[in-house]
């Protein structure tokens, strides 16, 4: 204890030696009893204030581009709406069950200052964590990683399928937007694509050439999965 709370509790012990009267001693004791429990009861609930902290994400937009050789590059955008309490970092988890690795993390702001990034593999994700300056007001962040080892193979064709939200996620998501992108080198044919899920995504012609398949939902609630499956055939220039 330091400060008011300290100076109180030291003129109770002197009250508490001193020869004064005894009801003078009682009525002091009752008084700074009261004042400590106040100071004591008002550090509480400073403390609980400043922990308290509330956030949504009100847009979450993933690209993610199938290179040739089978490896991803996942873009994704979040704007994080910072709603209640100061904060100074990020971070996402991204689960291996579907992977072998991801490398090559970055972080980008146009928002802030990104001071550091950090990848971490524990047993069952890898969480990326990013720090940033003392903030209140909403932010977007992009996040890029390759990933490596998550395509999977159904006899002559290839699948993609991919979480960009999991069941883990604790809060909300307002407006989310996926992209899957099989570039032109693959010389894979619309009619050759199979959109399993979800059931209203739809495929367009990329500019660059090759197919972007995209899919929404909003809002993406705590714990449901916003998932995309998409299918191919082998391609004849695969490695």
């Amino acid at each position: 204890m330091t400060g008011p709370a300290t100076k109180i509790m030291t003129m109770w012990q002197e009250v508490l030696r001193s020869g004064g009267a005894r009801s003078e001693r009682k009525a002091a004791r009752g008084t700074v009893a009261r004042v400590i429990g106040c100071l004591l009861m008002a550090s509480v609930l400073s403390l609980t204030g400043c922990s308290s902290k509330q956030y949504a994400l009100s847009n979450y937009d993933v690209i993610l581009r199938l290179k040739p050789n089978g490896d991803y590059v996942v873009s994704e955008e979040l704007t994080f709406d910072f709603q209640q309490g100061e904060f100074h970092y990020a971070y996402r988890n991204i689960p291996k069950d579907q992977l072998a690795a991801i490398q090559n993390v970055r972080v980008e702001s146009s928002d802030t200052h990104i001071k550091d990034v950090v990848t971490k593999e524990k047993a069952d994700e890898y969480r990326v964590r990013w720090t940033f300056p003392y903030r209140r007001e909403p932010a977007t962040f992009k996040l890029t990683y390759e990933v490596k080892g998550a395509l999977k193979r159904e006899g002559n064709r290839r699948v993609i399928d991919w979480d960009a939200a999991g069941t883990q996620w604790t809060v909300p998501v307002r407006n989310a937007e996926v992209q899957v992108r099989i570039p032109e080198k693959l010389a894979i044919g619309k009619n050759e694509l199979e959109v399993r899920r979800p059931s209203d995504a739809t495929i367009r012609a990329a500019k660059e050439g090759g197919w972007v398949v995209e899919a929404k939902q909003a809002p993406v609630p705590p714990g449901e999965r916003f998932r995309i499956v998409v299918a191919y055939r082998r391609s004849t220039v695969e490695p």
